[in-house]
């Protein structure tokens, strides 16, 4: 069983408490009220080094040496959904946008509306400006509804698709049947309400 060394002495240069010796070094990290956090070094008593943040990394760049620990990657916020049409953008009249996202570590779930009075794209209906790229290995697919006169499924589709589109911050809506192929949902030139969600990896 390894020995614990619990000596707790005071640093004077620096007014801060210090634990360990020249023998037992105490090579973890206990933060302190004024920014700096004491920092096990190779062969004395821990040292106070103030620590800089990144948006993955913690460290710090004291002497010879270099500390670097990962941090759980999370996020969340909202973003500003788009949609146009899939072959030809056009331009699209927004009555609202509204986007909300939550990332914890390589996944991310992003839900939300868009509301439409007009379009002059043509194709399919795209949607951009997810908040992170989706990975390049697959395409995920998430749940859309379609609320507008504008559109139709088509014969013999039954059912839709938000597919988020792999390696770009884009999906599309797809639209499918027990005996179809899927399709893209034609992007409406009038009054439309779309609602959806997605969750895909980064």
């Amino acid at each position: 069983m390894a020995t614990i060394n619990n000596n707790l002495n005071y640093q004077t240069t620096n007014n801060l408490p210090v634990v360990g010796n020249a023998s037992n070094t105490f090579s973890s990290i206990s933060g302190l009220n004024n920014g700096y956090t004491l920092i096990g070094s190779s062969s004395a008593n821990p040292i106070a080094a103030l620590l800089t943040t990144t948006a993955s990394s913690l460290a710090y760049t004291t002497g010879a040496n270099t500390l670097n620990i990962e941090l759980v990657n999370y996020a969340s916020g909202t973003f500003t959904p788009t949609l146009v049409g899939n072959t030809t953008a056009g331009t699209t009249t927004y009555v609202s946008q509204n986007g909300y996202y939550v990332r914890f570590l390589n996944l991310c779930y992003v839900w939300g509306s868009v509301v439409i009075s007009a379009a002059t794209g043509t194709g399919g209906c795209k949607f951009g400006a997810l908040p992170y790229t989706i990975e390049n290995n697959s395409n995920p697919v998430g749940f859309v509804s379609v609320n507008s006169t504008a559109t139709s499924f088509g014969s013999g589709y039954t059912y839709l698709a938000f597919t988020g589109q792999k390696g770009t911050t884009n999906a599309l809506i797809n639209t499918l049947g027990s005996s179809k192929t899927g399709s893209n949902l034609t992007i409406p030139n009038g009054n439309a309400t779309f609602t959806f969600s997605l969750l895909h990896q980064v």
